[in-house]
């Protein structure tokens, strides 16, 4: 760490743990900024937790965590530097923690700020997070002051709408950067780019699933859009579902809201049968009874068809 006149610079994590708290004061000074690169290439922290007190994160300070799932940091500005959390793969939570008054602030506080005290998070709130900040840094998004209060979670909740419908429309391929490892041929580049396409594919439709998941303050045009993505994605939807990695892998109310929009048909449910056996008995039990439902109305239409 490096001593400054007012506050402290982390500037380099060279530990192993899992779990790590970064302390709010060192040297009784308080730690306002994470350095440029300091957590870069960690691959043991699994939940970081920064400080109150931190108001600037360097460039690259948390990238390629790989491991990294979890991550506090308080509902302030914060300066951002570039491509903080790029090659997270793993991020699914950013929490946001507003913080508690003391008794003696309450005569100091102006209405605004009296609110704040009261709200809590909107459910799904620190998944979008995670995915702002892995997929489309947007700088008003960044401004994690805005979910102090309700009337900021709204207006936060109306933005990334916004940009979340711009980045399922771009072309999946616009993003793409190859790989420069030695000499390498055309079709190298093609595969490479093929890879990339799909992989996009796959996390496009994870996020249009998560947004429809958690529903608050969305409009029913984005929601019929993200529906209407999401029902043309019958391939990518099952490469989603069984893969073990993820949480929707085994979390029921996937199953329950792909089943709503219209897919999950008969071999569908019998490939993730056989393919999630490590699912739980109520998602095996739901596909199951799904399989068997299916089956029925294919017989019944068959002797139907049979007795014309």
């Amino acid at each position: 760490m490096n001593k400054q006149d007012t506050y402290y610079t982390y500037t380099k994590y060279s530990g192993a743990d899992k779990e790590v708290h970064l302390p709010e004061q060192v040297d009784g000074l308080f730690m306002n900024v994470i350095g440029a690169k300091a957590f870069l290439s960690c691959k043991t922290v699994e939940k970081l937790w920064l400080p109150d007190s931190v108001r600037e994160i360097g460039d690259w300070a948390f990238a390629h965590m790989k491991n990294l799932k979890e991550i506090t940091l308080p509902a302030e500005t914060i300066a951002f530097g570039k491509q903080v959390f790029m090659g997270c793969e793993q991020l699914t939570r950013v929490h946001v923690v507003v913080k508690h008054r003391e008794d003696g602030d309450k005569d100091k506080e102006s209405p605004d700020e009296a609110k704040a005290w009261k709200c809590s998070l909107y459910e799904g709130m620190e998944y979008f997070l995670a995915t702002m900040f892995c997929n489309f840094e947007n700088e008003e998004l960044m401004n994690l002051r805005m979910l102090q209060t309700e009337e900021g979670q709204k207006k936060w909740l109306e933005k990334y709408n916004q940009v979340l419908c711009e980045y399922l429309a771009e072309d999946d391929a616009v993003r793409f950067v190859p790989a420069f490892i030695g000499w390498f041929d055309v079709e190298d580049l093609d595969e490479q780019k093929k890879r990339y396409v799909n992989q996009v594919k796959c996390k496009k439709l994870e996020i249009a699933l998560q947004r429809l998941l958690y529903d608050a303050e969305m409009n029913e045009t984005t929601q019929r859009l993200l529906q209407n993505y999401v029902e043309k994605r019958e391939k990518y939807m099952l490469d989603l579902l069984k893969d073990r990695g993820r949480e929707y892998g085994n979390d029921i109310r996937y199953y329950k809201l792909w089943n709503t929009l219209g897919g999950l048909k008969n071999d569908q449910a019998r490939i993730l049968l056989e393919a999630n056996d490590w699912a739980d008995t109520e998602i095996k039990a739901y596909l199951l009874n799904i399989q068997l439902q299916k089956d029925e109305e294919t017989d019944f239409f068959g002797e139907l068809f049979e007795n014309l």
